[in-house]
């Protein structure tokens, strides 16, 4: 998962240095749970699951190009063994 955080005042780290502190004691709290997890592997037949039209949009587009690539791809991405 990937947070963007967007702001349009104090963007240098040493004019808001309480901002920055605070999300990196954030970010460096969620880094180990993070790296440790280990998801199951997705099917990559769409049929294989329920997908909704507009919410899982995204998803079944992320599957459609998981599904083309091969073998080499996915241990080149870390996405297999």
């Amino acid at each position: 998962m990937f947070v963007v955080n967007i702001r349009n005042y104090e963007l240098e780290p040493e004019r808001d240095p309480a901002f920055h502190a605070f999300s990196e004691t954030v970010l460096l709290q969620d880094q180990e749970m993070v790296e440790s997890q280990r998801p199951e592997e997705l099917p990559l037949q769409l049929r294989d699951e329920l997908h909704l039209k507009v919410p899982d949009r995204l998803a079944v587009l992320y599957r459609r190009r998981l599904a083309q690539l091969d073998d080499d791809d996915l241990v080149r991405y870390k996405l297999r063994d």
